[in-house]
């Protein structure tokens, strides 16, 4: 007798259980979701000026916008100095910058790269970036 109360004390901690996981999935399903969602905010380098920025950009977040469904896009344009603090406080949810700033919030923060940005020239397009660095040689000086 001991042996059935505890398969049904069981099956009655299991069905508690799966009704409420079910329950937690509802809540936090967008389907069942009764908070307004917040828009997803894409923190984007504004290396030519705010307007610039949000003229270049905003037709990337309204595309997102309109092939999301349930989620709103929008540009959040920042400086080369401001960017860190935007993702340091979570005020940006992705973030478009040049490798260099990308490389520092890899460290700082964890970020972690799902694209890359493929720039168009007349010969085509490149996804590759690059720079020099210029050191003096000690022997010189």
């Amino acid at each position: 007798m001991g042996k059935c109360a505890i398969n049904k004390r069981s099956i009655g901690r299991m069905g508690i259980t799966v009704v409420l996981m079910g329950l937690l999935i509802i809540l936090v399903s967008p389907r069942f979701s009764w908070a307004q969602d917040s828009p997803v905010r894409i923190g984007v380098l504004a290396k030519r000026g705010i307007m610039r920025c949000i003229e270049k950009w905003s037709p990337t977040a309204d595309y997102l916008t309109d092939k999301i469904s349930g989620k709103t896009f929008v540009i959040v344009p920042v400086d080369s100095e401001g960017i860190f603090s935007f993702v340091q406080n979570g005020a940006i949810d992705f973030v478009l910058a040049n490798p260099t700033i990308y490389v520092e919030l890899e460290s700082l923060y964890g970020a972690n790269r799902i694209a890359t940005l493929k720039n168009f020239r007349l010969d085509g397009a490149h996804t590759k970036y690059g720079g020099v660095v210029l050191v003096p040689s000690w022997q010189d000086i």
